[in-house]
């Protein structure tokens, strides 16, 4: 005979949607557990939670409800809470794939644009990657920075969690390509003179075009013409080899990105290349006397060479009080218009080529020497653009002193504010 019924769990809570499975136990009046029994269940609040025939309650409404388990007209019961269901954080939206370039800008990334969460929610993010060698990823609050790091793909994971719910997560792809070959801002390729039988004249090409060092670029040359001179491009070097006296032609050199996916645009620069007879020496040249004056009027003059191609060639060092020059001026600098190199890109230049922009390398300088007409506009030029700096941070300095000015002007005031504050606080404290 029953003479009492339990019903586990007793006091069990659960949000609205989910379920619980009920257990009934009879017991006779020695306590002994009878077996075989059915019970009858029961919800005294079915707007709380309903349950069915075999112990499962639904929770409908947040509330409160009595479960009741009855066999043989004896009764148990649990108390069943119900709560609402917690609010999780939910994706928004997805965040979409990134392309970057090596070198490049970073990504920025708000994070609560693609996550929707809780009110009153500080959430935790946590941001994994595939490759953390082609991307590095740094978390500030909710903004998400991925820096290119190294050429390739990887996939960028954010996961937010929160107690009693699932996780969330956003996943996205970073591709990462190298940077595409330019022309470098004020080092186009110079003209060349060749003179036959003086050699192959080389050319840096690195001095010239940025990011040609890399894979999947194929640098081309257009060849002036076999009567002309022979151009081929060996690595990154350009060499020039010239055949006939008396021509001018321009040869093309164009740099080309063979990436199967998002390739670069091709990039080109050209240049005049002239070539000169070699001089002949039948005999030594004569020269003439008019006064104090020894002169000549045709050929070049060589010494220490045997080829001179230009109108005075010395192979060694030459010692005078003074020169004379005429060259050409470099007021264009301060000319409206004049695309003056910011400080950064004159360093990034600096830092990559070891000197600066328009100027030629020391491989270039010692391979086809160097015009003093040309360097000194150079350096006037180098001179003007240093002064140019000079005033902008002048500007700067000034515009930093007015208002350091106005912040002192400020502060005097406010301290004689605050020592009249005192004065009346001495004043009421008597």
């Amino acid at each position: 005979m029953v003479h009492r019924v339990t019903v586990t769990p007793a006091t069990p809570s659960i949000a609205v949607g989910e379920t619980q499975q009920f257990t009934a136990t009879a017991y006779d009046s020695s306590g002994t557990e009878i077996s075989g029994k059915t019970f009858t269940w029961t919800s005294n609040d079915t707007t709380v939670a309903n349950i069915n025939s075999s112990g499962l309650a639904t929770a409908v409404n947040a509330g409160s409800t009595t479960i009741t388990a009855e066999t043989d007209d004896v009764s148990g019961t649990a108390s069943l809470t119900v709560t609402e269901p917690p609010i999780c954080p939910m994706l928004k939206g997805s965040i979409a794939d990134q392309t970057l370039t090596l070198g490049g800008s970073a990504a920025p990334i708000d994070l609560t644009q693609y996550f929707s969460l809780p009110v009153d929610f500080v959430p935790t993010y946590v941001v994994s990657s595939t490759d953390t060698s082609v991307t590095t990823t740094s978390l500030a609050g909710a903004m998400l920075t991925v820096t290119p790091a190294a050429a390739g793909t990887d996939t960028v994971s954010v996961t937010v969690s929160k107690q009693d719910c699932d996780s969330v997560k956003q996943s996205f792809v970073v591709t990462v390509n190298l940077p595409c070959p330019s022309a470098i801002a004020g080092a186009p390729i110079p003209d060349q003179t060749l003179v036959v039988g003086a050699g192959t004249t080389e050319i840096d090409l690195t001095q010239h075009f940025e990011h040609i060092d890399q894979d999947d670029i194929e640098i081309t040359v257009t060849s002036p013409g076999p009567g002309i001179a022979t151009a081929a491009i060996e690595g990154t070097s350009l060499k020039i080899d010239p055949v006939a006296a008396g021509q001018i032609a321009a040869i093309a050199v164009t740099v080309t990105d063979t990436a199967e996916s998002d390739p670069c645009d091709p990039v080109s620069q050209s240049f005049m290349v002239t070539v000169e007879a070699a001089v002949e020496h039948p005999g030594l040249y004569p020269w003439s006397v008019s006064g104090e004056h020894v002169y000549r009027l045709n050929g070049n003059v060589g010494i220490g060479v045997e080829v001179p191609d230009q109108k005075l060639v010395v192979d060694g060092t030459v010692k005078a009080e003074g020169y004379r020059l005429r060259m050409i001026p470099a007021d264009y600098v301060f000319e409206e218009g004049y695309d003056l190199l910011s400080l950064d890109e004159v360093d990034s230049y600096i830092r990559k080529h070891g000197h600066l922009p328009g100027v030629a390398s020391g491989a270039e300088m010692k391979a086809n020497g160097l015009g003093i007409s040309r360097m000194q506009t150079t350096l006037l030029e180098k001179i003007e653009e240093l002064s140019l700096y000079i005033i902008a941070q002048h500007e700067q300095l000034r515009e930093q002193g007015d208002r350091l000015a106005a912040q002192q002007q400020k502060l005097e005031i406010q301290k004689t504010q605050v020592s009249e504050l005192e004065q009346r606080l001495r004043r009421w404290e008597r």
